[in-house]
C-alpha cells in the first residue's frame, strides 16, 4: 500500500469526503465488521487514489499499511498522519463534525494498533519472529519520537477532542519502549578508533540527558497552575516516566507513575484545553436564561429521543429541523 497518498497536497473542494450514502462507504464498513482489515485498506486506497479523502476511512488505510509492514513502519506512518493533519486537515471530509469524526477514526486506529501489537507479542509465533527480524532499534526510536509529533498534531487540530487519544498514545509509547529491548540492534560499520571516540562523547553527554527528566517536571510545576501549560506539563511527566524506565530507575519511575495515574483518574479536560472550553462557558453564561427551562425536560420522551440521536448521529442531530 502506498503511504505517500497521505502526503499529497489536497485541493480545496466544496464538499470533501464520501457521501454518507456512497456504496463504497458501506462496503468498507462491511469489511471492518467482518475483521477483513486488509480488504478495507485496499478499498480505501482506491478511493484515495481517486482524490477523495475522508477522515472516517483514513484510520482503516493506516492500519492496513501497518498490517502489511509491521512495527518498522510505525514511525513513518505516524509522521505521514501528522503531516496530513497539519497540512490538509481543513481539506479532508466530512466538513461537518470533522474534529469528532477524526477523534473516532484515530481512536479506532490507535486502539486496533495496540491490540494487535500486544496480541502478537503474547502469541510469539512466526509473525512476532518476523517483526523482530525486520525492525531495528533505530526504527523503534523513530517511532517513539513520532508519537510525540503525532500527539502535538492531534492537539493542534482536534483541540479538546484530542484529550481521549493522549492516553492511548502513551500506551503505544510504552509498548515501543519495551519492544526496543528485544528489537534488532543497528550494526554500524565504523573503524575501532572511531567507535572509541563515540563512546567518549557519549560519556560526556549522558549526564545532561539523565538529568533532563528530573529537572523538566520541576520546571513545569514551578509555573504554578497556569492552565495553558497543563498539556505540556503532562507530556513532560510522561517523557520523564519513559526515560526513568529506560534507565531502570524504577523507584523514581513509580513516583511519576502514581502522579500520572492520579491525573488520568481525575482528568478534567477544561484544564488542558482552556481555550476551547472558554467558548463553551461564555456561550453558557450568555444563554443560561434561555437554556434553563429546557433542562427540566430531561425526563420527557422528546428529550430522550433527541439525546439518543445526538449520541448515535451528531450530523443528523444538527440538521434536524422541527
Amino acid at each position: 500500500m502506498d503511504i505517500s497518498l497521505l502526503l499529497n497536497d489536497l485541493p480545496e473542494v466544496e464538499n470533501p469526503g464520501l457521501d454518507i450514502f456512497d456504496p463504497r462507504f458501506d462496503e468498507i464498513v462491511g469489511f471492518i465488521d467482518r475483521a477483513e482489515y486488509e480488504e478495507a485498506a485496499n478499498a480505501v486506497e482506491g478511493i484515495l487514489q481517486s482524490g477523495i479523502y475522508d477522515i472516517r476511512t483514513i484510520g482503516y488505510f493506516a492500519y492496513g499499511i501497518f498490517l502489511e509492514q509491521g512495527p518498522a513502519i510505525i514511525g513513518d506512518l505516524l509522521d505521514a498522519l501528522s503531516q496530513l493533519l497539519n497540512n490538509n486537515f481543513e481539506k479532508i471530509g466530512p466538513a461537518k463534525n470533522r474534529e469528532k469524526q477524526s477523534q473516532s477514526a484515530f481512536r479506532w486506529f490507535l486502539s486496533q494498533l495496540i491490540k494487535k501489537l500486544q496480541y502478537e507479542e503474547k502469541k510469539n509465533d512466526t509473525t512476532w519472529a518476523n517483526w523482530l527480524q525486520s525492525c531495528n532499534t533505530e526504527q523503534v526510536d523513530l517511532a517513539t519520537d513520532k508519537t510525540d509529533i503525532f500527539r502535538r498534531a492531534l492537539t493542534a487540530n482536534l483541540e479538546d477532542k484530542a484529550g481521549p487519544l493522549i492516553e492511548t498514545i502513551s500506551k503505544l509509547t510504552a509498548w515501543l519502549n519495551d519492544f526496543r529491548q528485544v528489537a534488532k540492534p543497528v550494526i554500524e560499520d565504523e573503524p575501532e578508533e572511531e567507535q572509541e571516540e563515540t563512546v567518549v562523547e557519549e560519556t560526556v553527554t549522558t549526564p545532561a540527558v539523565q538529568s533532563a527528566p528530573q529537572a523538566a517536571p520541576q520546571a513545569a510545576l514551578s509555573e504554578g497552575t497556569q492552565l495553558t501549560s497543563k498539556l505540556d506539563e503532562l507530556q513532560i511527566k510522561i517523557d520523564a516516566f519513559k526515560q526513568l524506565c529506560n534507565q531502570h530507575d524504577f523507584t523514581k519511575a513509580s513516583i511519576v507513575s502514581e502522579d500520572l495515574e492520579h491525573i488520568i483518574a481525575n482528568f478534567t479536560p477544561q484544564e488542558y484545553f482552556p481555550q476551547s472550553f472558554s467558548q463553551y462557558f461564555a456561550s453558557m453564561a450568555i444563554h443560561a436564561t434561555d437554556l434553563s427551562p429546557h433542562w427540566s425536560e430531561r425526563e420527557t420522551l422528546g428529550w430522550k429521543a433527541l439525546d439518543r440521536l445526538y449520541k448515535v448521529d451528531p450530523e443528523s442531530f444538527l440538521n434536524l429541523d422541527f
